[in-house]
């Protein structure tokens, strides 16, 4: 398997998800996907591997905001499609599943169903720049504490100052709560 065949399997499901959540639509979720990817493999295969997410990512935006255009044309001249039309239950017989190496168990995968159901329900009632800005920094590994962990230090060093209590004070008050803070950063670097 080549690097570009490995890297287009590491994203597809994070960009299936992406433009299902714009669209709505199973099957122009799939076009859109594929359509980034066949850009992707025949403008930058040559580039380095490096460079590969950022201009995924950015393929894959335009390609959204594209269908959204034209959805927005359509929409216009044609009536609204539901999201559960019978099309999309042919299309979804039609297209092969993704089969995951590491399967998991019925009563774990229904676990992993509830669960995604909820987060996706969540994202999708997000704006959609928003949702954008979300999945990929989730999906990038956004989700490291050690910024906040900075800010917080930051804060406390300037509420000290203004309230006339010194950084040390403050840092004793606050280390009982540092392994909750530690604690929900690795759940998040975990979720990630």
């Amino acid at each position: 398997m080549s690097p570009m065949d490995r890297f287009l399997a590491s994203v597809e499901r994070r960009a299936y998800r992406t433009a299902l959540l714009a669209c709505g639509q199973h099957a122009d979720a799939l076009d859109i996907v594929q359509d980034s990817m066949l850009k992707l493999v025949q403008a930058y295969h040559d580039r380095p591997q490096s460079e590969w997410p950022a201009l995924f990512h950015r393929i894959l935006h335009n390609r959204i905001t594209d269908w959204q255009r034209n959805a927005g044309k359509r929409w216009r001249w044609l009536p609204l499609r539901s999201s559960s039309g019978a099309d999309d239950e042919d299309d979804a017989e039609a297209a092969p599943e993704i089969v995951d190496e590491h399967q998991a168990g019925p009563l774990q995968q229904l676990t992993l169903t509830e669960d995604t159901d909820a987060v996706m329900g969540a994202i999708e009632a997000l704006p959609w720049r928003q949702q954008q800005a979300l999945l990929l920094r989730v999906w990038e590994g956004g989700m490291s504490f050690h910024g906040g962990l900075l800010g917080v230090m930051f804060a406390m060093w300037w509420y000290g100052r203004k309230v006339g209590s010194g950084f040390w004070r403050l840092a004793d008050f606050v280390a009982p709560l540092v392994p909750l803070g530690l604690g929900a950063g690795r759940i998040g670097n975990f979720i990630n």
